[in-house]
């Protein structure tokens, strides 16, 4: 049995205890390099990589014998370090971990802390559990796959590949999809998900599941235990792209965004995740397209028919690409180009024999360089530039247009289904509303030192018989409860303002807040506030619009665009000023911005003539993010004023059958709120008495 010597060079960072030579039996396999190898360097031969001096290629570590390998004696091969290395397995186990962990984590455990900042924090939806169980679903089908089915063409990889694969799992999977799809406020918290959304999410995400399976198991029967070798896949998905297995995951996760309602935190994900296995997909198919040659049918799609397209990428040097609509007759200037190309040489006498393809024929053209004695004299002057050209062909510059064409329409296609099907504000908080829960609060303050018990008796009766006939909820509030945050000379009606905030903060689940004044009585209780006032179709045509906020001739003017899904806060004027005495507001981050504006220290602590009524018209007129979602109604819809009540209207004076009586300022000097509401108290105990009896 022969031996020769190896000549060993480190590349890169020295090896401590690397020979300079070996000696080795010419019918030994090549992996007994690496044994010795690894042996005497006492590192593993999974962190080693040899390559030959010769032409650079990586020395397989396998069953080839060294003499089949190409090296002879004194033949260099280079040893390089490729630092610490980590199995495949175990990577995929680690990175899947976060995402299988993190959703029930998330969704049961965690969650009293994760979202603290909602006032009352609802059990999780049936569907964020549902949403729950599949994200945990696939991620545990993942590690059984990882354990039981995948068969690795590599041992391992570098350990640092840990930290990445895990950044892109335990983020973007984990962290991102589980916290904003089980938030309290999230479109998956409700049950009521739009049916297509629902049950084509469910379909598309099992049926992806299961192919994907099947594809990885058609893989894994290409590869025996314990070896490297690969296969030509066929079967179910094979005969339509490279990765079938790619497609079927890309599916799954559609199912898993259209279920929970078109999050961005789950599109996020799928869209990097669909560009990363293109990616992969791409080198497949040329790996494949190498190693089998025409035993391979190629594939015109590497993973979405026909959305990503994969092309072999196609060397420049050495020969000319032909399109296909030429033909054999233009063999000459082929030749002609190939002469030019580096590697022939322009003053040789050879015959260079040139194979090349056309239309799938392989045909033979020959071209003779003549001979030069001498090479020609170089002109004096300078020959123009070349036009530069293009690393792209044609057919690539066309497949990329018609890829960035379709990558628009699907992105433009997502953002009209995510405006179609998307959760308003409004639909988001009902989302979470326990049942028996009232959508309207009617707000009530009593200044108790100013008001007969027997007057408050009769306001706070009317107010709980017109809530328990709607279904709606009350809030009586004593204004010496907010004292304690107004200063000594600061009026005492500001307090209406933190007792708004208080019926918010003791109501978290109800939607608009119905403000009224203690001197203001519902005279008619069978009109509900919904239909009255807060129905699209209804505010719409109350809403005046383009019209001085302040009367009568603010420059500033209510938007003329503004349409009831944008309003936040309803209100009325009279002759003088907007009313704060009955306006509604709609729950929600907007609302308690406006609150906290209007009670800010500074307008609480300025000489207001008329206190937080001027407070209220300054913010409004030079604030326009609050001019932007308050809608200014007629003043009798909800507020018709008392004949004998200062500042009022023209139109604003209370007549038979309006909503409300709006007693203003009934407890100014000279004045008996008492004696004023009598006769709208005695003709109210009729009308509730005689609905009571029918």
């Amino acid at each position: 049995m022969s031996t020769i010597e190896l000549v060993i060079n480190p590349r890169g960072k020295p090896i401590r205890k690397l020979p300079k030579e070996l000696t080795v039996s010419t019918k030994a396999p090549a992996s007994d390099i690496y044994n010795t190898l690894a042996q005497k360097t006492g590192y593993s031969i999974h962190r080693l990589r040899i390559t030959k001096g010769s032409d650079g290629s990586v020395l397989p570590n396998g069953l080839e014998t060294i003499d089949g390998s190409g090296l002879r004696a004194q033949s260099v091969i280079y040893v390089k370090d490729l630092g610490p290395q980590l199995g495949w397995r175990f990577v995929y186990v680690i990175e899947y971990l976060g995402p299988l962990v993190f959703p029930p984590l998330f969704l049961y455990v965690l969650r009293p802390y994760l979202y603290f900042n909602f006032d009352q924090l609802p059990e999780p939806s049936l569907l964020q559990q549902l949403v729950c169980a599949l994200l945990f679903v696939h991620f545990l089908k993942r590690e059984i796959e990882t354990i039981f089915i995948h068969r690795f063409s590599l041992a391992t990889m570098p350990a640092r590949n840990i930290f990445k694969n895990c950044a892109h799992y335990w983020a973007l999977a984990g962290v991102n999809i589980a916290y904003w799809v089980f938030r309290p406020d999230s479109p998956t918290a409700t049950d009521d998900l739009n049916p297509i959304l629902y049950y084509g999410g469910l379909f598309l995400f099992v049926f992806g599941e299961l192919a994907n399976l099947n594809a990885h198991l058609i893989l894994r029967n290409l590869r025996r235990p314990g070896t490297t070798e690969r296969g030509i896949p066929k079967g179910f998905g094979f005969g339509l792209v490279t990765c079938p297995n790619y497609m079927f995951e890309i599916i799954a996760w559609i199912g898993v965004y259209l279920l929970t309602g078109l999050s961005w935190s789950v599109l996020i994900f799928l869209v990097l995740g669909t560009f990363q296995m293109w990616d992969w997909a791409k080198k497949k198919e040329r790996r494949y397209r190498k190693e089998f040659g025409d035993k391979y049918k190629r594939k015109r799609f590497v993973v979405l028919p026909p959305l990503l397209i994969g092309t072999t990428a196609r060397r420049h040097i050495g020969f000319v690409e032909l399109e296909e609509e030429k033909r054999t007759g233009v063999f000459l200037d082929t030749a002609l180009a190939l002469s030019q190309a580096p590697g022939l040489s322009k003053w040789t006498n050879d015959l260079a024999v040139v194979e090349y393809n056309v239309l799938g024929q392989k045909s033979l053209g020959t071209l003779v360089a003549m001979h030069h004695a001498l090479p020609p004299r170089k002109s004096s002057k300078a020959p123009p530039f070349a036009p530069r050209t293009s690393n792209l062909s044609l057919q690539r510059r066309r497949q990329l247009k018609l890829l960035g064409l379709i990558a628009f329409g699907l992105i433009f296609a997502l953002f009209v289904l995510s405006r179609f099907f998307s959760f308003s504000v409004s639909e988001q908080i009902a989302a979470v509303i326990p049942s028996g829960t009232a959508n309207v609060v009617l707000v009530t303050l009593f200044d108790r030192q100013v008001l007969s018990e027997r007057y408050a008796q009769w306001i706070q009766s009317n107010r709980e018989d017109y809530a328990s006939r709607h279904g709606y909820a009350t809030f009586f509030a004593n204004t010496s409860d907010y004292l304690y945050t107004l200063d000594e000379k600061t009026p005492r009606s500001w307090a209406q303002v933190p007792a708004v905030r208080h019926a918010m903060a003791e109501n978290p689940h109800s939607t608009y807040f119905f403000f009224l004044d203690a001197h203001a009585f519902i005279v008619d209780p069978t009109l509900p506030l919904t239909s009255h006032v807060l129905e699209p179709k209804r505010l719409e045509s109350l809403m005046i619009k383009d019209h001085p906020v302040v009367p009568p001739d603010s420059v500033i003017k209510t938007f003329s665009h503004l349409t009831p899904k944008d309003v936040e806060l309803i209100i009325t004027q009279d002759g003088e000023d907007l009313v704060p005495g009955s306006f509604i507001i709609k729950q929600g981050p907007w609302a308690r911005f406006f609150l906290d504006v209007w009670y800010d220290p500074l307008y609480r602590s300025y000489n207001f003539a008329r206190a937080e009524k001027h407070a209220l018209d300054h913010i409004v007129q030079w604030h326009a993010t609050i001019l932007a979602k308050l809608a200014l109604i007629p003043q009798r819809t909800i507020n018709s004023y008392s004949k004998d009540s200062p500042d009022v209207a023209a139109d604003g004076i209370y007549h038979d059958g309006d909503f409300v009586i709006h007693l203003n300022a009934c407890d100014a000097q000279g004045r008996s709120c008492e004696e004023e509401l009598q006769p709208y108290y005695s003709m109210w105990q009729r009308k509730t008495s005689s609905s009571r009896s029918s």
